[in-house]
């Protein structure tokens, strides 16, 4: 089954074999307790642009490409997380400091972030949150 899990017989409330949305068990970024270390986020599909981002420490790894044949690029940023807004400031001084905003603590859905440049310009992939 895809979406759904079995419920227990023995839960009150519901049928017995019913079946039960399966639960985003992720911790919640949105508590403000939370940082995104060792947190990874993909753009969601198969086909197309897909990009991975993986947070470290202090810094995160963007890998991009731009279909599932193209050779990956990555490329490395530091960030400040602050709820509901990650800022990535490039290592490179050519690239420009991208903000990223998410959406966490929702019991049904995925968390998911969107990004835009400093001028409010959207950039890059919506990605959604995969450990």
């Amino acid at each position: 089954m895809n979406g759904c899990a079995v419920v227990d017989e023995g839960e009150e409330d519901e049928l017995p074999g019913a079946s039960g949305p399966i639960y985003n068990m992720m911790t919640d970024l949105s508590d403000g307790k939370s940082g995104l270390y060792l947190t990874k986020w993909e753009s969601p599909g198969n086909y197309g642009p897909s990009l991975v981002i993986a947070f470290e420490r202090e810094e995160c790894s963007f890998t991009f490409k731009e279909s599932s044949s193209a050779d990956p690029t990555t490329t490395t940023y530091s960030y400040e997380f602050a709820y509901p807004t990650v800022t990535l400031t490039p290592a490179k001084e050519n690239e420009s400091v991208v903000i990223g905003t998410m959406i966490s603590g929702r019991i049904l859905k995925a968390d998911e972030m969107s990004f835009k440049d400093l001028q409010e310009n959207p950039v890059w992939i919506e990605v959604i949150r995969t450990k």
